[in-house]
């Protein structure tokens, strides 16, 4: 459950991950977005699902641009967001009305190749024009 890493004790990627679920469903976000930064500052990333249901609950409690950066950290350790990730971003920073930060993440998404189909594009195109 916990690694010695560097000699620094740090919690495993499956077990973060039941951590993670356990604080969210209490509803502290805040101690989800701190440990999360943290295991990725360590090199310890968790799956692509695991990391969307903590950005999903970062957008949807109005932190997409919170989300937005774990997403970037996390990268550059070696996560690879899918599409439904990217999607997830957009539609976040269009309910926020931040259509520049959400434009970012389409454009980005775009060009790693990731196409939503109509019906996700339209819900895209719909938060960025609100």
């Amino acid at each position: 459950m916990v690694l010695e890493r560097n000699t620094k004790c740090c919690l495993s990627a499956p077990a973060g991950a039941t951590v993670f679920e356990c604080l969210m469903e209490a509803g502290k976000l805040d101690e989800v977005y701190r440990l999360m930064w943290r295991m990725i500052d360590q090199g310890i990333v968790l799956d692509t699902i695991s990391c969307s249901c903590i950005f999903e609950a970062l957008c949807e409690a109005g932190r997409t641009a919170d989300a937005n950066q774990l997403r970037v950290f996390a990268k550059e350790k070696g996560f690879e967001a899918d599409g439904e990730t990217y999607c997830m971003l957009v539609q976040g920073f269009g309910r926020q009305g931040k259509r520049k930060e959400g434009k970012a993440v389409l454009d980005e998404m775009l060009d790693l190749g990731f196409i939503p189909n109509i019906a996700s594009y339209n819900r895209l195109l719909g938060g960025l024009h609100k």
